[in-house]
C-alpha cells in the first residue's frame, strides 16, 4: 500500500525472460487473469470498478506485491514462491474428488497467486491509499491499526474472491467430466483454506512489518469468513456464528486448516513457526486492536468484507461450539 514508483519489466517483457516452457505458459495464464479481475470482480460484487491501468513485475527476489489505485507490481519472485507450491496441501480436504478440480498444472500455486493478486487490488478498488493519507482518519485511530485494518480489509475481500473463484472451478470441472460429481460447498470452503494457507505458510511471519496482522491472526479470520459467507450472494449472513450450522461448518474449515499444518509440519518441521502454538496463543489472549479501526468504517466502504465472525472468533472463541 506505500507509495512505489513504475519499475521493471511489462508481463510480456517478464515471460520473454522465462527458459521454462512449461513454467512460462503456467505463468502467461496467471499473469492473464489480472485482465478479467475488475470485471470479475464487478460481475460477482454488483460494484464498479475503475480499473488498473498496470500490472509490472519488478525484477527481484523478495516474496511480496505491492499496489495503489494505479497498478500493481508484483515481484519476481513471488511468483517463483506460488511456482513452487506444494499440490500436497489438498490431501487436507476430506473430499478425495477434491484432486480433479485441479485439471490445469500448478492449482495450487495458481490460487495462492491469484488471493495474493486480488489482496492487491482490492486495495486500489476500495480506495485504501485515500484513506490511510485521511486526515480524519488519523485523529481516529492511530496509524499503525489503520493499516492493519485495511490489510485486514483486503484479506476478506480477496477471501471471498478466492471462494467464488472456486466455486466456479468446481463447476467448470463437473462440467468437463473433470469429477463424477458435484463438490458439495463444505468441500469447496476447505479447498479455500487449503489454498489461502499455502498463501501464506511459507511465509517469515514478520508480515506486521508491511502493516499486515500476524499470521495466525489471517488465518483465524480467513477461517471465519469462510464460514459465513453466503454459498450464494442472496442467502443470509449469520455474521456472530449463531446458527448450528454455521459454527459447524467454522469447525470444518479449522480442523482442515489444522490438517494442512500437520502436513507441513510432516515435510518442513517447525522451521517457519509452530501454527497449533500460535493458535493457542492467540485463543488465550487476544491481540487485534486494528478491528475497532476497521468496524469503524463507513458501512459503503466495508460492504464486500463485513463480516463480524472474525470478532465473533476472537472474542468469544470459548463459545465457538469445538472450534478450538
Amino acid at each position: 500500500m506505500q507509495d512505489i514508483r513504475p519499475i521493471n519489466l511489462t508481463p510480456p517483457e517478464y515471460l520473454a525472460q522465462i527458459t521454462d516452457s512449461q513454467k512460462r505458459e503456467e505463468v502467461t495464464s496467471w499473469v492473464g487473469e489480472f485482465d478479467f479481475m475488475a470485471g470479475n470482480v464487478e460481475f460477482l460484487f454488483d460494484i464498479y470498478v475503475e480499473v488498473f491501468t498496470e500490472l509490472r513485475i519488478s525484477d527481484t527476489d523478495d516474496v511480496g506485491m505491492q499496489g495503489n489505485e494505479y497498478a500493481i507490481y508484483v515481484n519476481r519472485g513471488h511468483i517463483d514462491y506460488c511456482y513452487a507450491l506444494d499440490e500436497s496441501v489438498l490431501e487436507a480436504v476430506e473430499d478425495p474428488n477434491v484432486r480433479n478440480i485441479a485439471v490445469l498444472p500448478g492449482f495450487v500455486g495458481r490460487i495462492a497467486f491469484l488471493w495474493s493478486l486480488a489482496h492487491e487490488f482490492f486495495h486500489g478498488a476500495r480506495a485504501h491509499n485515500t484513506r490511510i493519507d485521511s486526515e480524519a482518519e488519523k485523529r481516529r485511530h492511530e496509524r499503525g491499526d489503520l493499516e492493519r485494518a485495511l490489510e485486514y480489509d483486503a484479506d476478506l475481500c480477496a477471501v471471498v474472491y478466492i471462494y467464488r473463484y472456486l466455486q466456479k472451478r468446481a463447476r467448470d470441472a463437473r462440467a468437463e467430466g473433470a469429477i463424477p460429481v458435484d463438490l458439495s460447498d463444505s468441500t469447496i470452503r476447505q479447498v479455500a483454506i487449503c489454498m489461502l494457507f499455502a498463501a501464506l505458510r511459507g511465509l517469515p511471519d514478520a508480515s506486521s512489518d508491511a502493516g499486515h496482522p500476524a499470521r495466525v491472526n489471517r488465518l483465524v479470520s480467513f477461517v471465519a469468513k469462510l464460514a459465513t459467507v453466503g454459498e450464494r450472494d442472496e442467502d443470509p449472513i449469520d455474521r456472530n456464528l449463531t446458527l448450528p450450522e454455521t459454527r459447524a461448518q467454522a469447525g470444518k474449515i479449522l480442523e482442515c486448516l489444522c490438517r494442512c499444518e500437520k502436513k507441513y509440519q510432516e515435510i518442513h518441521g517447525k522451521r517457519n513457526g509452530d501454527l497449533f502454538f500460535e493458535m493457542e496463543g492467540f485463543f488465550k489472549k487476544i491481540d487485534m486492536p486494528y478491528l475497532d479501526a476497521w468496524t469503524s468504517m463507513d458501512e459503503e466502504q466495508i460492504r464486500l468484507s463485513d463480516e463480524r465472525a472474525s470478532l465473533f472468533l476472537a472474542q468469544k472463541s470459548d463459545q465457538a461450539g469445538g472450534l478450538v
